[in-house]
């Protein structure tokens, strides 16, 4: 699978995201040690930085829409080859469920609809036309 080239875009997102967030957190330090009074310098250089460094957030996740599109991908075909055989076997004992269903009404065909014999609706032995349970697995008919 050949790789593409992601876009620039993205590239200066993220770039810009960690600028932001870098001069933010100055801002915040700068306000916070170098300012001693309570000054609006101070407090303007605090929510400032705050500001910033919280808009960081939006830059960030758009710059990293295709690693993300791409982890999704990559998670998907995990899961697809995971489960693969999980489906196998499910596909393999719906064959032989089918198969054993078919085996016992073709058998009940073949006997004759008109015999006094009927079939366990659970494990498909032939049992007496007016039983309530089966004899053989116990189960209410």
């Amino acid at each position: 699978m050949s790789k593409i080239e992601e876009p620039r875009v993205y590239r200066v997102l993220r770039t810009l995201g960690i600028v932001a967030l870098l001069v933010g957190v100055a801002m915040v330090v700068v306000g916070a040690t170098v300012c001693e009074s309570q000054s609006g310098a101070q407090i303007g250089l605090i929510c400032g930085g705050a500001v910033l460094a919280f808009l960081t957030l939006p830059l960030e996740l758009s710059g990293n829409i295709p690693r993300m599109a791409r982890t999704r991908v990559q998670t998907e075909r995990y899961l697809q080859q995971e489960s693969e055989a999980d489906l196998k076997v499910l596909a393999n004992k719906t064959a032989d469920i089918t198969k054993e269903a078919v085996s016992t009404t073709a058998r009940a065909i073949k006997e004759g609809l008109g015999n006094e014999t009927i079939y366990c609706k659970h494990c498909g032995k032939g049992i007496d036309h007016d039983s309530t349970f089966c004899k053989f697995c116990g189960k209410e008919q």
